[in-house]
């Protein structure tokens, strides 16, 4: 693959969005962080993302505020909603909803599937010195 697919990923808790950036990264997707509406709207302004990740961390309307903007801006990205529950209910259609429950591994495949690298190798701990 000639370009990596970026994501950005949006969340409050610092620890998480780090965890789960190296595990995409890991996987060799470019990824950026985000824990503000503001970076959100300005990455996808300069079209700086093709999977948004929404985290478990953000209430109803930040997530709705940052589906909002990526559907206005780029209504091609794809978007991925992490959910603690049953809280990713009300956003079935806005996004692909994937319990935090489910692990790494399921991160790594939705984001796969969502740039069409489904075929590419999910093992996450695998890949980190590659």
């Amino acid at each position: 693959m000639s370009a990596k697919s970026k994501v950005l990923i949006y969340g409050c808790d610092p620890v998480l969005l780090e965890t789960r950036r190296w595990v995409l990264e890991a996987m060799r997707f470019e990824v950026s962080e985000a824990t503000r509406l503001e970076e959100v709207e300005r990455m996808i302004a300069e079209g700086q993302v093709d999977v948004l990740v929404l985290c478990h961390s953000l209430s109803a309307e930040e997530r709705r505020a940052a589906l909002r903007a990526a559907r206005n801006r780029i209504p091609s990205v794809k978007r991925l909603l992490l959910s603690a529950g049953t809280e990713g209910a009300e956003f079935q259609g806005e996004a692909e909803i994937l319990s935090i429950f489910k692990g790494p591994a399921a991160l790594v495949a939705s984001v796969q599937r969502a740039t069409g690298r489904e075929g590419m190798q999910a093992q996450v701990g695998s890949q980190a010195g590659a």
